[in-house]
C-alpha cells in the first residue's frame, strides 16, 4: 500500500515508472493515482482522482439494474396474478366441468388414438354397457373387439370400422348405426359419433357409443300395436 501523502507517485514517476495505485493521499481520502515520467525533462507527472467518484457511478449503475431487476420480477408476478392465474382458474374449471360430464355420461364415451386405434380410455358407462372388468382391460381392446365378426351388411366390423376412423378423421366426426358386442358375447343395436380430437397435439377420436336396444323395442312395440 503507498501512502500518497509520502510521495509516492511522484517517486515512483522520477524513477521511471508508470501505472497506477489506489491509497491513501495527505487528507486521509482513497484516491486513485496514475504516474508517468518525463525524461526529457527529468520530471515526472501525477495525476489522481478520489476513489468515490470513480466508484460512484458504478455503484449507481449497479443499484439502478438491481431496482430494475426487482421492478421485472414484481410487474412479472403481478402480471401473472392478474392475467395468468385467472387463465389457469379457468382452464382448471373448463377441464373439471368436461370430466365430470364425462364420467357421467350414461352414453359409453372413449377414446382411440394411432397408430393402432385401440381404446386408450373410457368413462364409467363404457364399462358397465361393454361389460369390461376395468380401464386396463378396456384399452386392451378395439371397436372391433367389441363387435361380432361382420355387421347386418355382411361387411367385415374390423374393415368397417377403420373405414369409419378414417371418415372421422378426415372430416372431423362420423355418426353411424352400429351392432356392437359385449364382452360376454350379447350383440346389441347402438348409434355411434366418432369425432376428431387433439389432445396435448395429438390428433384422436373420441367415441360416443349409446344402446338404443329399448328405444329400438319401443318403436316395434309401437308398430306393432298399429
Amino acid at each position: 500500500e503507498y501512502r500518497a501523502d509520502q510521495g509516492e507517485p511522484m517517486r515512483m514517476a522520477l524513477e521511471s515508472h508508470s501505472g497506477t495505485i489506489i491509497g491513501p493521499d495527505y487528507r486521509k481520502v482513497e484516491v486513485i493515482a496514475a504516474y508517468e515520467p518525463v525524461p526529457e525533462l527529468g520530471v515526472g507527472i501525477v495525476a489522481k482522482v478520489d476513489l468515490a467518484e470513480v466508484r460512484e457511478p458504478l455503484l449507481f449503475a449497479g443499484f439502478l439494474a438491481l431496482g430494475l431487476s426487482v421492478f421485472l420480477i414484481l410487474l412479472g408476478a403481478w402480471l401473472f396474478m392478474r392475467i395468468g392465474e385467472p387463465m389457469i382458474l379457468k382452464l382448471a374449471q373448463s377441464e373439471e366441468r368436461y370430466r365430470v360430464l364425462y364420467e357421467s355420461s350414461g352414453d359409453a364415451v372413449m377414446t382411440l388414438a394411432p397408430p393402432s386405434w385401440r381404446f386408450t380410455s373410457c368413462n364409467a358407462s363404457a364399462l358397465r354397457i361393454f361389460g369390461v372388468r376395468d380401464d386396463e382391460q378396456f384399452s386392451s381392446l378395439g371397436p372391433w373387439d367389441l363387435s361380432p365378426e361382420t355387421q347386418p351388411n355382411g361387411k367385415s366390423s374390423a374393415e368397417q370400422a377403420l373405414e369409419a376412423i378414417e371418415a372421422a378423421m378426415r372430416d372431423g366426426s362420423n355418426y353411424f348405426e352400429w351392432t356392437h358386442r359385449r364382452f360376454e358375447g350379447k350383440t346389441f343395436p347402438a348409434t355411434v359419433l366418432y369425432s376428431r380430437v387433439e389432445v396435448s397435439g395429438e390428433a384422436m377420436v373420441l367415441a360416443t357409443v349409446r344402446d338404443v336396444t329399448e328405444e329400438n323395442q319401443a318403436i316395434e312395440a309401437l308398430a306393432t300395436s298399429e
